[in-house]
């Protein structure tokens, strides 16, 4: 059927994805049936069942509807595509983590390795006053958690305003990387997020890195000879 009419702008939408904001036009359901002549009919209905369960609601719905008449397709299935563009993307970022992680434990590591080293002397003392190697390693050992979860915290709370002003002001690219978002249907923007799940999931991993570097100083501590520590 052809169709033709005139219609009042009343807005422009932005969606985020500049391919559908320049091929879409948004009117209200009982027009678009009048105007394409199928008053009372649609040809898709989406449903967003939110919580992770669209593969539980797919599933129920392909069990309970007729799908000789309907055709029920989860977002994975319908959009391929973007769910390679998500898998190359998560890729790319599990690299950056690493490197980060790996950055991170050199550098905790680093500062273990000055620290233990400093106090040499202390710990000689304190074994040659008869204080045993298995208590003195464990003090140090929850010295060292405690620094490591005192640094998590103060990260959280100083790293909070600076990721909502972003959040607020995403980073908008430019270029070829403007242009390989745009054919994703991306807009090329750079946003942050503050949902909680992201701090804590850092903050453990910093204290999981914590928790086996801080290993190092019983090792050290096993190993010394009050006379030769007291020495240096």
């Amino acid at each position: 059927v052809n169709a033709a009419g005139k219609y009042a702008i009343s807005g422009i939408v932005s969606l985020g994805s500049p391919e559908i904001d320049k091929m879409m036009a948004w009117m209200s359901l009982p027009e678009a049936q009048w105007f394409f002549g199928a008053e009372g009919r649609v040809t898709s209905l989406a449903v967003d069942p939110g919580g992770g369960h669209a593969k539980q609601v797919t599933k129920l719905l392909r069990t309970t509807l007729d799908t000789s008449q309907y055709e029920i397709m989860s977002w994975e299935e319908l959009l391929p595509e973007l769910l390679e563009a998500r898998a190359l993307d998560s890729a790319g970022n599990y690299i950056v983590y690493f490197i980060l992680y790996l950055i991170i434990a050199f550098g905790m590591y680093g500062t273990i390795l000055m620290m233990a080293r400093e106090r040499e002397y202390e710990f000689g003392v304190l074994l040659a006053v008869g204080m045993r190697r298995l208590a003195l390693g464990w003090s140090v050992y929850l010295e060292v958690l405690m620094l490591g979860l005192f640094g998590a915290l103060a990260g959280m709370v100083l790293s909070v305003p600076l990721v909502w002003y972003f959040r607020i002001h995403p980073l908008r690219f430019t270029g070829d990387i403007a242009a390989s978002l745009e054919k994703f249907g991306f807009e090329p923007i750079f946003p942050t997020s503050v949902e909680p799940r992201v701090f804590l999931m850092q903050a453990a991993v910093v204290l999981i890195l914590t928790t086996a570097l801080a290993l190092y100083p019983i090792v050290k501590i096993a190993g010394i000879r009050p006379m030769v520590a007291m020495r240096k």
